[in-house]
């Protein structure tokens, strides 16, 4: 999803930095988001300047030099994110906003080492993230409402939609997911219809 994140937010003119400790996915960035810039933009000399304004950058601490917002979406591991997230306070100047495409752990326990926790959002994209256009907006009890404005400001500004959701587990689209997943199974249960061959 971070190669969607970054192809996104360079389309809208942000100078957008993907940091990744593993070289590869570095490496073939533009091969992965070349089939999104194509599908924001029908010039392919504009689709591949979009792509070109993406810095590629393996050190952390340079990654976060003069940004704003700092948008994590690494692996789904509790632990990883508490990690990332101790150190990115410990690196970010104060006023950068930390936020979270987390799809399942809850924004207070993600932010569980920080000691500044109100400067945290969720800012969730829904697969795929270039073609739907929600996001949800997570917060915790103690967001300010200045940072979830400012959140839904952000996507407003990338043409998305921002739905503004206080955390609980498996949040809102993952929730209507599971529920419609249920009835298909309950529909197939009483014989309603099959599954395909």
């Amino acid at each position: 999803m971070g190669c969607v994140i970054a192809t996104l937010y360079a389309h809208h003119g942000y100078d957008a930095v993907i940091c990744d400790s593993n070289q590869t996915m570095l490496d073939t960035y533009v091969e992965r988001a070349r089939p999104i810039a194509a599908g924001l933009v029908e010039d392919s000399d504009a689709s591949e300047a979009m792509l070109a304004g993406v810095t590629l950058e393996p050190d952390l601490a340079s990654a976060i030099e003069g940004v704003f917002l700092v948008h994590e979406a690494v692996q789904e591991s509790l632990e990883v994110k508490q990690a990332l997230f101790a150190e990115l306070e410990r690196i970010c100047p104060e006023n950068v906003v930390l936020a979270t495409n987390t799809s399942s752990f809850l924004i207070s326990d993600i932010a569980a080492q920080m000691t500044r926790k109100e400067r945290m959002m969720g800012i969730h994209y829904v697969t795929p993230g270039h073609i739907v256009p929600v996001i949800e907006l997570i917060h915790a009890a103690d967001t300010p409402a200045e940072l979830v404005a400012w959140s839904r400001m952000l996507v407003q500004n990338i043409e998305h939609v921002g739905v503004a959701i206080l955390e609980r587990p498996g949040f809102l689209v993952n929730r209507i997911q599971f529920a419609m997943l249920t009835e298909i199974y309950r529909l197939m249960d009483e014989g309603l219809v099959s599954r395909s061959p």
